[in-house]
């Protein structure tokens, strides 16, 4: 390496001045040149120039240079080593960065506030608790006094962990040290995945009293937390705070989705459906619902037995292309159920094709169910058929339906068969089941097997001390038997 010049000693004081005033990338491009001349560059030059790039969030070169002077075995420093740790932090490296401390711990180089705080905020984005209360206690034990920034970075890291979370706050709270905003938002989360609404909405309170504004997410966690736990009043509260701050507004998509979603669940959980509707039609103002959004929508409207709003909201979906959950077909295969809107129905199975969603036993039996309400005793025997072929079975309802579309047919073999499969699956058939398959019988004027289902049908009737029910052999002409 050639001796240096006294050209070579201003370009290095000249990039460590750049390094200083955060003119990283004139600092950088000086000292690649001072390394492609061969000349000398020192600890302090690097270091100048990896910190100038750490504080403009530049840390792939600064690993780089750290990487350079390990290379030539430059020593390390407190100022050095914090650098490179500082980097690792924004780089998300955990691993490096708690590598890099106890490194610097065994080779007696000192650590202070900034090592602790980097360290913390690198165990605290990777979600490493143990680690990060270790550090804690550590930091303690050096005489290193916490700050609100290292306080906040631990509570981060114990995301989950809502206990420690509580405990750390309150040492907080006893050293006057204030948590920073993401500190509270962990402890919201993690109150939310514990089921503890009261914590999470202590959580939130505590940020208003400061001044601090939640984020979108902040307010998704206390609305889920308070609508899991069934309390769903104070959900559609928080949720419209969140609404009055506009928050929710200038959110992402996905955070403005999450945040109607839960108040959307919030609404089923309450059988609030003019709500749920109204807060829908909010978001279609500002946005594309997802699938979770419709899907609360109808869930609610189902518990209500509101139908129509079922069929709306559905046809919304298809219209705007969003794709329907296994959920939505079954939930509106019982909606056409329930209005006999069987042509609709059966337009719900060509719906699902397209969508490449294998329609439920359940969705198809319900579809069934809508024809029978209609009538439709040929399509219901020939749906049967279908989910008999696709290896489907028939549920309790299914095969209700389908006795009744025997009896209308006469299709009385098919009427016993059906029979003979709901009792060996036990299913509790009733009088209406038996009676439909008696009518099949007469139709097919099998006058033996309508003795014996009938004698079969009082024999129940006794045992159940039911009363006949009216006309329900009127139209079989007993005197043939």
């Amino acid at each position: 390496m050639s001796g240096d010049t006294s050209n070579d000693v201003e370009t290095r004081r000249r990039v460590r001045d750049l390094g200083l005033r955060g003119r990283w990338q004139e600092a950088l491009e000086l000292l690649e040149s001072l390394q492609q001349s061969g000349s000398t560059v020192d600890g302090v030059t690097y270091t100048a120039t990896m910190w100038s790039c750490v504080k403009n969030q530049q840390w792939q070169p600064a690993l780089k240079i750290f990487d350079e002077m390990q290379r030539q075995r430059l020593p390390l420093d407190t100022v050095s080593g914090n650098a490179a740790l500082c980097a690792q932090q924004q780089a998300g490296r955990w691993e490096d960065a708690l590598r890099l401390f106890d490194d610097m711990r065994s080779k007696r180089v000192a650590v202070d506030l900034i090592s602790y705080t980097a360290v913390l905020g690198a165990c605290a984005d990777g979600g490493k608790w143990s680690e990060a209360l270790g550090l804690h206690k550590a930091m303690l034990r050096d005489g290193v006094p916490p700050t609100a920034a290292t306080c906040s970075a631990v509570v981060r890291a114990c995301d989950g962990r809502w206990q420690q979370q509580l405990q750390l706050l309150e040492e907080m709270r006893r050293r006057g040290l204030d948590p920073e905003l993401g500190a509270y938002e962990a402890a919201v989360r993690s109150a939310r995945q514990a089921g503890r609404w009261p914590q999470a909405l202590e959580m939130m309170s505590a940020m208003w009293q400061r001044g601090l504004q939640p984020g979108v997410q902040a307010y998704c966690d206390a609305i889920s937390a308070c609508e899991e736990c069934g309390q769903w009043e104070e959900a559609l509260r928080l949720f419209g705070l969140l609404r009055k701050f506009r928050a929710s507004r200038s959110a992402e998509s996905g955070a403005r989705l999450s945040a109607f979603a839960a108040a959307l669940r919030a609404c089923d959980r309450g059988k609030q459906w003019i709500h749920a509707v109204e807060l829908l039609k909010q978001l279609w103002q500002e946005d594309v619902p997802d699938t979770a959004c419709c899907d609360a929508v109808i869930s609610c409207c189902e518990a209500c037995q509101e139908w129509h709003q079922v069929l709306e909201v559905f046809n919304e979906m298809r219209q705007s292309g969003i794709k329907p959950s296994s959920n939505s077909f079954s939930v509106v295969a019982t909606a056409c159920a329930a209005l006999g809107a069987w042509q609709r129905a059966l337009r719900l199975l060509e719906e699902a094709e397209e969508e490449k969603e294998e329609p439920s036993g359940e969705v198809v039996a319900r579809v069934a169910g809508a024809c029978a309400e209609g009538s439709q005793w040929e399509r219901v025997l020939q749906l049967l058929a279908d989910a008999r072929r696709r290896g489907l079975r028939p549920d309790l309802h299914f095969l209700r339906a389908a006795l009744e579309a025997c009896a209308s047919c006469g299709a009385w073999e098919q009427a016993l068969l059906l029979l003979q499969e709901a009792r060996r699956r036990g299913f509790p058939l009733g009088t209406k089941s038996i009676n439909a398959a008696m009518a099949a019988c007469a139709g097919g004027r099998q006058w033996g097997e309508v003795y014996q289902l009938f004698e079969e049908m009082e024999a129940q009737l006794v045992s159940k001390s039911e009363e006949p029910p009216s006309g329900y052999a009127s139209d079989i002409p007993f005197n043939h038997i």
